[in-house]
C-alpha cells in the first residue's frame, strides 16, 4: 500500500533465512526434498545463517549480491558464507551474480571450496581486479570437472577459472561479452570437447577455432545472437 513503509530488503532476507533455519530444525525431514536454493541479499548475516543449515540433497545453488561498496571485512563475510555453501558434497550446479570485481585471494578462497561434484558453473557480472596476479592452479585431482560453463559480463574470469577448474571435458559453453585474447586462448585450449557453443556479441571474431577434433560432428552446435565469420569450423 502506498505510503506504508516497508522493511529493507536486507532485513527481510535475513529474517526469512532465520525462519527457514528454524523451520528446518523443527522439521528436518524436509531437507532431502530441497534441491535448489537461491540466496539473494546484501546482508552478510543472511549468507551466514543459510550456510549454517545442513543441506543434504542440494544440487543447484544460486547466490546474488553486490559487494562493490562493501568494506574488506564485509566482503570477506560474503566469501566465507558462500564458501561453506559451495562445499556442499551434493552440489552439482552453481550460479553467481556478484556485480563486483574480486581480488585474487577472494577468488582463490571461494573457488577452492567448490565441491568436486560441481559440473555446471554460471557467473554473471563478475570480474578480477587487473592489478593483481592470478593464483597458481591447485593439484588437478582437487579441481572440479566443469561440463557446462556460462559467463556473462565476466571476461576477465577466464584465466582464473582455468586455474581453478578442470575444463578438459567441457561440453557446453555460453559467453556474452566483448572479445578478449583470453577467450581465444580458452577456446583453443578446451574447444576440442565442446559440442555446444553460444556466443552473444556482434563484434566477436573467432578465427581458426576448432570445436571438435572429429572430422564431422553432426551433434556439435553453434548458436549466436550475432554474425559469425566463415572461419568458424567444425573439424
Amino acid at each position: 500500500m502506498r505510503g506504508t513503509p516497508s522493511l529493507p530488503a536486507i532485513t527481510t532476507a535475513t529474517t526469512f533465512a532465520r525462519r527457514l533455519m528454524l523451520l528446518l530444525e523443527s522439521s528436518p525431514h524436509l531437507l532431502p526434498y530441497i534441491r535448489s536454493l537461491h540466496v539473494r541479499s546484501q546482508d552478510v548475516e543472511c549468507f551466514h545463517v543459510v550456510s549454517a543449515i545442513s543441506w543434504e540433497q542440494l544440487q543447484h545453488l544460486r547466490v546474488s549480491f553486490n559487494a562493490k561498496d562493501q568494506s574488506p571485512v564485509q566482503r570477506r563475510g560474503y566469501i566465507e558464507g558462500m564458501a561453506v555453501l559451495f562445499s556442499i558434497p551434493s552440489l552439482s550446479a552453481i550460479t553467481i551474480t556478484a556485480h563486483s570485481k574480486w581480488t585474487v585471494d577472494e577468488l582463490r578462497f571461494l573457488l577452492s571450496s567448490c565441491s568436486p561434484n560441481t559440473q555446471q558453473l554460471e557467473m554473471y557480472s563478475c570480474g578480477v581486479l587487473p592489478e593483481v596476479s592470478l593464483p597458481s592452479p591447485p593439484p588437478a585431482a582437487h579441481r572440479p570437472r566443469i561440463r557446462d560453463l556460462t559467463l556473462k559480463l565476466s571476461p576477465s574470469l577466464l584465466t582464473a577459472l582455468s586455474a581453478a577448474f578442470d575444463f578438459t571435458h567441457l561440453h557446453t559453453f555460453r559467453y556474452s561479452q566483448s572479445w578478449t585474447p583470453e577467450l581465444n586462448a580458452f577456446l583453443r585450449r578446451y574447444g576440442s570437447t565442446v559440442q555446444g557453443l553460444s556466443v552473444s556479441n556482434k563484434y566477436l571474431r573467432l578465427k581458426g577455432i576448432a570445436l571438435s577434433q572429429d572430422r564431422r560432428r553432426p551433434d556439435a552446435t553453434l548458436t549466436s545472437d550475432s554474425i559469425f565469420p566463415s572461419s568458424v569450423n567444425f573439424i
